[in-house]
């Protein structure tokens, strides 16, 4: 077996083992060539701009593609610092050769470039997570799940309105948007860099043809306060209004938003959407028995830092102290060893790796999602793989729960 990354004539092969492992039709008439000529000359999403950003695993001839994966690059937002982040996606393998070890191989081989290439996190969205924890993938944050019956929602009293995304509003849309979105990038780990091309739904957006809505809620005095994206479920067993969008930055917008919502329920019965863990409804509807609302708490992706030395520089500490951690990384060597962190004010003033006991020794896994900030300290000794010997006092100044989110899907 080979594992490389991809040359430019096979780009378009990986796009055939996407559709085989995805159960998507692909109909493209273009030659490998031309298709990734397209592709770097005018690229309308990070995807094709960065598309020889693959890895793939062949026969031993070289040609004959098996399995093959996508490493974007991403800016992400870690404890005030940006970040370079890799989102693997596009994760398949053709039929024929599955348990072939080819995944497994484009790991081993990816894995280390992306630390070469000064990536310090890499984020996946799993199909199963027990898979990706042999590659030292965690769960990193949760998100809420919200199911909400429009004839519950409260006649709520706001001043502003909602704006239809059209033609003549995109203008405006794609200055308020932007702050919207922003508003959450400064809160919260694991929020993406947005680039321009994150709002291309803003240019191409004709909701009157393919039925996708958009709305802008704004104040009195014009302030955007919040946006959501939906599509209408028809179907006689839903009738529901499904958001794949849904972004506030406080009570008024998110009360406008769901005043929107209300006046749907002549038509459709619910509306669905996701929120951080940290932004709970029970003080916005009054209602929650007999239906009103469900709420499920579903992980929200997996995490997996890449460089252990670079993410212990820049995280977040409580207050004053020191804690030797001794990591394990099956697949890049510079994370393993004894990393005894210093700080002070809640900054590292020095990192000495060595041999010192450690106070905690964990897995490449469980410090990735730890120091992310997605969990209670408390759950630190119920890690598998996780052993104690210092004091919990100390390590709750370096693992503790932070807000942690992440709203982009690759």
């Amino acid at each position: 077996m080979i594992t490389r990354k991809i040359k430019p004539e096979e780009v378009k092969r990986t796009e055939e083992l996407f559709s085989v492992s995805f159960d998507s039709s692909y109909n493209n008439e273009e030659t490998p060539m031309e298709l990734y000529q397209k592709y770097i000359s005018a690229p309308e999403s990070r995807e094709q701009e960065h598309c020889l950003e693959r890895f793939a695993a062949f026969e031993d001839d070289d040609k004959t593609m098996m399995s093959c994966f996508i490493v974007q690059p991403f800016e992400i937002r870690f404890d005030g610092h940006k970040e370079k982040m890799t989102g693997i996606g596009g994760v398949a393998t053709l039929p024929q050769y599955r348990k072939r070890g080819g995944i497994r191989a484009c790991f081993s081989t990816s894995l280390p470039y992306m630390y070469e290439q000064g990536a310090a996190f890499s984020y996946l969205y799993p199909f199963s997570t027990s898979y990706y924890r042999k590659f030292g993938y965690e769960i990193c944050c949760k998100r809420h799940s919200y199911r909400i019956a429009l004839s519950h929602i409260p006649a709520y009293l706001i001043s502003g309105a909602c704006h239809l995304l059209e033609q003549h509003t995109k203008t405006d849309a794609m200055r308020d948007i932007p702050l919207i979105y922003r508003s959450w990038l400064e809160k919260y780990n694991m929020m993406v860099e947005d680039m321009d091309y994150d709002y291309r739904f803003i240019e191409t957006a004709n909701p009157f043809k393919d039925q996708v809505f958009t709305y802008v809620y704004r104040s009195k005095k014009g302030e955007a306060l919040g946006f959501m994206t939906f599509k209408c479920d028809i179907s006689p067993e839903h009738r529901s209004i499904e958001c794949s969008r849904f972004f506030y930055i406080n009570k008024e917008g998110l009360q406008g938003l769901l005043t929107l919502a209300k006046s749907f329920a002549a038509d459709y019965r619910h509306i669905s959407f996701s929120l951080p863990e940290d932004m709970p409804l029970e003080q916005v509807m009054p209602e929650w028995s007999m239906g009103a609302v469900s709420c499920n708490s579903i992980p929200g992706g997996m995490v997996r830092v890449i460089n252990v030395e670079k993410v212990l520089q820049d995280a977040r500490y409580i207050g004053n102290g020191e804690l030797s951690i001794e990591i394990s990384d099956p697949f890049i060597s510079q994370n393993s060893g004894v990393f005894t962190v210093t700080f002070r004010d809640g900054k590292c003033k020095e990192i000495a790796k060595g041999k010192e006991a450690p106070d905690i020794a964990l897995p490449i896994s469980a410090f990735s999602a730890l120091i992310t900030g997605g969990h209670d300290t408390n759950t630190v000794p119920l890690w598998e793989g996780v052993t104690i010997y210092g004091d919990m006092t100390d390590i709750s100044r370096v693992f503790y729960k932070k807000a942690v989110h992440i709203a982009t899907y690759f």
